[in-house]
């Protein structure tokens, strides 16, 4: 990553900072903001996504409209080392996860989940995580209110 910091230039991170602070800003803005043509503009966008500054563009969805009100965190601890893959592949197959991260310490994986209510992440830690054979015990800690939650980086720090 250290590669692609030290090449991007300034213009470039004004165009990220755009995309991600306006999601839906058009290739026409996007030029007139920044000072270039649309063609060179829609260029430069196309390389940030050849060179992986962009991963995707998505529409942020907000969960309690259709009732995923509660958030929660699970700790996972296992029976076999991070490196086992058969425990992230069966991690990645539940939908329910929106993050996964591999973690160091007593546990081994951290996991951020959004279901209905208590009893559907009841219902999902018995019968999906209860199944996967090298778990070895979860925590859960469930999020009482949230306070700042964002996708976003800070460029100005780049």
């Amino acid at each position: 990553m250290k590669d692609k910091k030290k090449s991007i230039k300034p213009v470039d991170l004004k165009i990220l900072k755009l995309l991600q602070d306006q999601g839906r800003i058009t290739n026409l803005k996007i030029s007139q903001e920044i000072g270039l043509t649309p063609s060179a503009t829609m260029e430069r966008v196309r390389k940030l996504e050849e060179r992986g500054f962009i991963n995707q563009y998505v529409t942020l969805i907000n969960p309690e409209n259709f009732d995923f009100n509660l958030t929660a965190f699970v700790w996972i601890s296992t029976t076999v080392p991070n490196w086992d893959e058969s425990i992230s592949e069966a991690l990645l197959n539940i939908a329910y996860i929106q993050e996964i991260h591999e973690v160091q310490g007593q546990s081994s994986y951290l996991c951020k989940i959004k279901t209905k209510d208590v009893k559907e992440l009841s219902r999902l830690l018995r019968d999906y995580f209860g199944k996967i054979g090298t778990v070895s015990n979860t925590q859960t800690q469930i999020v009482m209110r949230t306070i700042k939650e964002t996708p976003t980086i800070d460029l100005s720090q780049v």
